[in-house]
């Protein structure tokens, strides 16, 4: 089963080359289609079951920053009242 909110990017390793799977949806059917396509191929545009216009689903990514420096009070220096 295919999530759209919250679904991570998955990527697949086609001859040494990271490539991203993109997801799309029919405008008509509502079929849910996946496709592994490098970031220069042209997007799909017809849906394979009815034939129908696709749209490139857009999603949220899961990133997760670990270690100092991404926080505002990490890289912040002690203040000394005189």
């Amino acid at each position: 089963m295919l999530q759209i909110r919250g679904a991570v990017a998955e990527f697949t390793l086609i001859k040494g080359v990271w490539v991203p799977t993109y997801q799309y949806v029919c405008n008509q059917c509502e079929e849910l289609t996946e496709a592994v396509q490098g970031f220069h191929d042209e997007p799909l545009t017809e849906c394979p079951k009815c034939k129908g216009a696709l749209r490139k689903i857009f999603s949220t990514a899961g990133v997760v920053f670990k270690g100092t420096g991404f926080y505002k009070t990490d890289s912040r220096g002690t203040t000394s009242s005189d």
